[in-house]
């Protein structure tokens, strides 16, 4: 009598507690990203005297695009030709990250650019008018980390198919002439960003 006593004791244990273990929470799985906007910009650019800025949104936690804009104005004194260049980007990208996900990690996409470009100059002699577009589009691979802080440093590499037009006409006051030229080709591809992450 004893021993059936305790066997339905011991019954009663488990059926009680069988419902606290059923509804233990799930074991955690990886984490996701702690932040969804990056602004960044190109130092290499700034160099040039141009400023191009890169805003990325992630659309999924391993899913990202991004926009590209860029501008600016350089003067070069050097010489007898004062000359000033523009120069106008505007682009965008897809990412996938292979590895972790938008904050860090490393990523595949690719990129299209458009860059227009307009360049005036004088001397006492001549003054010369050039403008240029052209087209970019291509793959890359690369590796993107955001500090805790929320800092952001990336690096990408790729090829790119370029095209690009451009024209020129000079003249000395009495006489003129001009040029175009195209040329397409692939060229490497190199971004180095650096800014903050949201």
């Amino acid at each position: 009598m004893r021993t059936c006593t305790r066997l339905l004791t011991l019954a009663a244990a488990l059926l009680i507690a069988a419902p606290a273990y059923a509804q233990l929470p799930p074991p955690p799985g990886p984490s996701g990203p702690d932040t969804f906007i990056a602004v960044t910009i190109s130092p290499l650019h700034l160099i040039g005297g141009i400023v191009e800025g890169q805003f990325e949104f992630a659309v999924m936690p391993q899913v990202s695009i991004a926009g590209i804009l860029g501008g600016g104005s350089v003067t070069d004194g050097s010489g007898d030709l004062q000359t000033t260049t523009t120069v106008i980007e505007i682009g965008g990208q897809g990412r996938y990250y292979v590895t972790g996900h938008f904050d860090s990690g490393v990523h595949a996409g690719v990129e299209a650019l458009f860059v227009s470009a307009s360049a005036s100059g004088s001397s006492p002699d001549v003054k010369v008018e050039a403008t240029g577009g052209g087209i970019s589009a291509g793959g890359f691979v690369g590796y993107k980390h955001t500090f805790a802080v929320g800092l952001v440093l990336e690096a990408q590499l790729g090829y790119a198919w370029t095209t690009i037009d451009a024209s020129a006409t000079a003249t000395d006051g009495t006489n003129s002439a001009s040029a175009a030229a195209s040329s397409t080709k692939t060229m490497p591809l190199l971004n180095l960003n650096a800014g903050w992450s949201f």
